[in-house]
């Protein structure tokens, strides 16, 4: 650890101060308690997209949601901060890339692709990783992948024998996180994969990134709680005051995470410790210089912690590399400083309940298409009352006036506008326990966490907590088996949607993807519709999401390009028609 203060005083007040920071942080949900109820939700989400589009994709919810910490840094209740996201990842079942020389390699080693930087030589068409519906009315942001699976990881120096790290010791890494990263990585299905994305210097589109977010998740999803308390003040540190506060840009949200992955490395499991914390983000700010100042180069920030042989770099167009480092010293010599405007951003009141905040438009929209199939007038009626109320929960304001808008969502949605009320009482300060109106569902409340004590729950009972809530939710009617989903009545409901995407299983045919596109449901199209915008853009953002989606699946660009062009108010009959002659057999 970093040098303590050196006089004994100071390092008692310095322990006090750090206290003081942590037991803040508890009242206000930052605890691993509620970090794996919020996982839960995320592996529930995950479970159920994979089980509808089983045929096409494996289904993964990463990112600050999934890891259960950051996706707030205010509360830890399920709730999306307007700045974070959601990364909703689809792994492609077909066009596998080959990275190693391995002969009993499960794919097809035909198709290779050079290894270098943490990234392969493999042209995926689009310059971007990711299709995002950025200030959508209703939907958290979420950024859409789509990857394609590789063969194995690249060495993954963690797992050597004889590692040491950076210090020279044996890593600090707890043996249960060891064994969770062995398990992926040396396993008999790894579940490697890369997105579309160059590095610096490199055209864009003209690589993909090799991505190791799987072996972040287990490592976030492992966190104590008082690594996870660390990890979210270095992104506060990151995030507010050096890029917003100070205006400094280049460090990356993900380069907390990078980071902290390094002090988890280096760290002695008795150091972490309530008393310790800013001592430990103090340190952490000296090791990010550190680590900057190791390289010449402009554009590195520092070494990717899973794949020692690639960087990670600055954002683009990006203050100098001096600014920056100077930007870090700056804070780390007035942090208690700083973390004041921290604590003044949290709630006053207990945390007591983690509920599904990012999932409950979608789970609005799949109950309305279920309950009122067929009858398009009432799905928008529905979509109307519950986005008026839904965006009034979320910017706040009097309970009466929340409560007045929520009763005028029908009967169809009568899961959502239940959770609904709850999310709007809890937004009012009423503890969970004293909302008075008699609730139906179990789902509305979402789970319960202890407001104070150390009780702990693990990953898989909070997902069987999960899922109980799920199932008690009458339009789902999931059926699970030996923990699978087994039937849900969701697959029929969404065929439009399921169907955009099954047909890619074997060679795309855009007959198929344009009937399928046509049949999904208007209220799913109509939730990516940005604010202030009209109706021609639903249509317009639903088209180039499909772009997106075409190029990484490597359909031709010309095929592409003719699909994008059509007049955005055909219909489906005339977009098949028009591109009759163009169709992949």
């Amino acid at each position: 650890m970093a040098q303590q203060p050196n006089t004994e005083r100071s390092s008692a007040e310095y322990s006090n101060e750090s206290l003081k920071l942590s037991r803040r942080m508890e009242l206000a949900g930052f605890k691993s308690y509620n970090a794996h109820i919020q996982s839960a939700f995320a592996t529930v989400f995950q479970e159920l997209g994979t089980f509808l589009l089983r045929e096409s994709f494996s289904v993964y919810v990463f990112g600050s949601f999934s890891d259960g910490w950051g996706s707030s840094l205010k509360k830890l209740d399920g709730r999306v901060d307007v700045e974070s996201d959601v990364d909703l990842t689809l792994i492609s079942k077909r066009n596998a890339l080959h990275l190693c020389g391995r002969a009993d390699c499960r794919f097809n080693q035909e198709r290779r692709a050079l290894y270098d930087d943490g990234h392969v030589q493999f042209s995926s068409g689009v310059n971007a990783p990711n299709y995002s519906n950025k200030n959508s009315k209703m939907l958290p942001d979420y950024d859409i992948i789509v990857a394609l699976p590789c063969c194995s990881y690249p060495r993954i120096d963690l797992l050597q024998r004889g590692y040491r790290s950076r210090r020279g010791q044996p890593s600090q890494m707890p043996p249960y996180i060891m064994q969770q990263l062995a398990e992926e990585v040396l396993g008999d299905s790894p579940r490697c994969h890369a997105v579309a994305a160059s590095p610096p210097g490199q055209k864009p589109g003209s690589c993909m990134r090799v991505s190791t977010t799987l072996l972040e998740r287990a490592v976030m999803q492992s966190l104590t709680t008082e690594q996870g308390q660390f990890f979210i003040l270095i992104k506060f540190l990151i995030k507010k005051v050096i890029s917003i506060e100070m205006k400094v840009s280049g460090l990356k949200t993900y380069m907390a995470k990078n980071l902290l992955f390094y002090m988890l490395d280096e760290t002695p499991a008795a150091d972490w410790e309530p008393k310790n914390l800013l001592e430990l983000v103090r340190h952490s700010l000296q090791l990010l210089v550190e680590m900057m100042l190791s390289s010449d180069s402009e554009y590195v920030c520092m070494k990717h912690f899973f794949l020692r042989d690639a960087n990670v770099y600055f954002k683009k167009d990006h203050n100098s590399k001096s600014v920056i480092v100077n930007s870090v010293l700056t804070v780390a010599s007035r942090l208690e400083n700083e973390l004041k405007a921290f604590k003044r951003s949290l709630p006053k009141s207990k945390v007591t309940a983690v509920l599904i905040y990012p999932l409950l438009p979608v789970m609005f929209a799949a109950e309305v298409v279920t309950k009122a199939a067929g009858a398009k007038e009432q799905q928008m009626g529905a979509y109307n009352a519950f986005c008026d109320a839904h965006v009034h929960v979320a910017l706040g304001g009097e309970l009466d006036i929340f409560l007045d808008l929520i009763s005028k969502v029908p009967d169809c949605a009568r899961v959502s506008r239940e959770c609904l009320k709850v999310m709007a009482y809890l937004q009012a300060g009423v503890p969970l326990d004293d909302i008075p109106e008699q609730l139906q569902y179990s789902i509305s409340r979402g789970i319960a966490c202890p407001a104070e004590g150390s009780q702990t729950i693990s990953l898989g009972e909070a997902r069987a907590l999960a899922w109980k809530l799920f199932q008690d939710a009458d339009f789902t009617q999931l059926t699970l088996a030996n923990d699978f989903i087994v039937s849900c009545s969701l697959e029929d409901s969404l065929s439009g949607l399921i169907l955009l995407l099954r047909p890619h299983t074997d060679r795309p045919n855009l007959t198929n993807l344009l009937k399928a596109f046509a049949q999904i449901p208007e209220i799913f199209v109509r939730m990516l519709q940005p604010w202030g915008t009209d109706e021609a853009y639903v249509k317009q953002a639903g088209i180039e999401f499909v772009q997106h989606f075409l190029q990484v699946m490597g359909i031709p660009t010309s095929l592409v390009e003719s699909f994008c062009n059509l007049p955005i108010d055909s219909s489906p009959a005339e977009l098949v028609d028009q591109l009759n002659d163009e169709l992949l057999d």
